[in-house]
Parts: structure tokens; sequence; C-alpha cells
């Protein structure tokens, strides 16, 4: 069900093993966000009764049209151009990839992730994310699912290849570093089990990201925050050679 032609399905699960009622919107569909409200409003109100995962996972929220709006103007958008085109706030609605969904981590409720719909970017499904950093700003990043582990990533930088994304920046010690929290894999694995993904492009994808193979660009923000020797943690965890 993923094609170019095929935007997006939510489904409103009636019984285990029964899906009765879908509804077919493209997320820039000005009621999408309406459709979105009115199946989280039926989910059930008690555990153990039939839904699906979406609906019984409280921790995941829906944001209001004005939430996701006010949401994206406070967001930095720190990718560079591609080809002539750079991301922007006005691209995403556009492309109906705004924020709609909020959690937040166990450990630290003041640790907060907004992510769009789920897409397709050359057979991987992604999402456009934003992040509150410690400071309070937010910053945007792209998510998305390795082929090769099946684990959510973030891409830090890519590089352009015969006019292509790819390869995507695998961060320190090929990938350890850029794999995503469990409990952010847990809540990106459920919203991608009730929405369909649809197809989208390349700056959709790679605009929240550094181009590595361009002489001038800035680095990622990766290799500003993160440290390319891991931390050796308390405890017997290790060999007596290390």
């Amino acid at each position: 069900m993923e094609g170019d032609g095929y935007n997006l399905e939510f489904r409103k699960p009636n019984d285990p093993g029964k899906w009765d009622e879908s509804v077919l919107l493209s997320p820039s569909h000005s009621g999408f966000n309406e459709a979105l409200k009115t199946f989280f409003e039926k989910r059930p109100q008690e555990e153990g009764l039939a839904g699906s995962d979406l609906w019984n996972d409280r921790s995941i929220q829906l944001l209001t049209d004005e939430e996701s709006v006010s949401l994206l103007k406070r967001t930095k958008i720190e990718g560079d151009r591609l080809g002539f085109h750079r991301l922007t706030p006005e691209v995403l609605i556009r492309e109906g990839l705004q924020p709609r969904f909020r959690f937040v981590s166990p450990e630290d409720p003041s640790v907060e992730f907004f992510v769009s719909v789920p897409y397709v970017h050359k057979g991987r499904l992604a999402y456009f994310s934003c992040v509150r950093t410690e400071n309070g700003k937010m910053i945007a990043n792209t998510y998305y699912k390795s082929d090769s582990h099946k684990i959510w990533r973030y891409l830090p930088d890519y590089e352009v290849t015969w006019g292509e994304v790819g390869p995507y920046g695998k961060g320190y010690n090929e990938c350890g570093s850029v794999d995503l929290p469990y409990f952010v894999q847990k809540s990106l694995d459920t919203i991608r089990r009730n929405v369909s993904p649809f197809q989208n492009s390349n700056l959709v994808f790679a605009g929240t990201a550094r181009r590595s193979d361009r002489l001038f660009s800035k680095k990622s923000r990766y290799y500003k925050e993160v440290s390319p020797r891991p931390v050796v943690l308390d405890g017997n965890f290790y060999s007596a050679k290390r």
C-alpha cells in the first residue's frame, strides 16, 4: 500500500484482527488532523478493550493544528540546501509533515519529542522530528529505519552521489551513537503500525541534516555534542584488559 499514488490510511480497529473503518486522506488535507482527533477521542477508556497500540498507548499525544504550527515556528532547521532548495516550515506544512504527535522520556518528562506522520523515502521509513534541547531550543531532525538492522536512527549528515542523497552519515563507531533510545523506538513503531506512510522527496528527508561531502559545509551538530570516545561506566562491566 506504499506507493506514489497512495497517501495515508488511518485505521480504527473494531475488534482484534478486524479493521472495519478506514479514512484515506493526504496528510496535507485540511481535514486530516480532525480525522486523527476524532479517532483519538474514541480510544478505549478501559484496559483490555479491543484497540490498536496507538489507541491504548496514552504516552503518545496528538497535537492540535495550532500547536503544530506554533511548534514549527519555534523550530530551528539547520540542514544544508539541497540543490537550490532549503527545507522550511512552509514546505513541511504544504507536504503535511508538520509535527502531529508528542511523547516524552519516561525517565525525564522535560525531554520531549514531536514527530510527523511517517513517510517513505526511497523505500525507507522516516519521520520529521522536533526535539527540545537542554537549553529549551527546538531542533529539527530526520529519523529513519535502518534496512540492515531494522531500528530507528537519527540522520546527522549525508553525501550526494550522482544527484541522489546517500550514503547516510553513520556517526562514530558505525551507527551505535545514532541509534535512538528504546522509548523513541517503541513510540515510532507504535505510530507506524497505525498510520500507513506515503512517498516523499529528498528535500524533506535530507533538509534537516548537513552535507558531509561539501567542502565549506558546516559540520553537523552531532559532532559538537557527541564524543568519539565512549564513556567508561562505573562498575564491574569490563574485562581486566580494556
